[in-house]
């Protein structure tokens, strides 16, 4: 992601024609990412591998 706004602030046109696209994935992912962990927390709590904010290290 730096890269690409690194190459945004230099004006390169394929960057600029492929923001929007970098932009979906980033917020996609974020969105995988969300789905994964309203998944996975359910699931280590009931395993008793959550203490507040942080997963338990064995």
């Amino acid at each position: 992601m730096a890269n690409h706004v690194e190459r945004l602030q230099a004006s390169m046109t394929a960057s600029i024609e492929t923001s929007d696209i970098h932009l979906d994935v980033v917020r996609d992912l974020k969105h995988i990412i969300e789905h994964l962990t309203a998944v996975a927390h359910p699931i280590l709590e009931s395993h008793g591998a959550l203490r507040g904010t942080r997963l338990i290290v064995k």
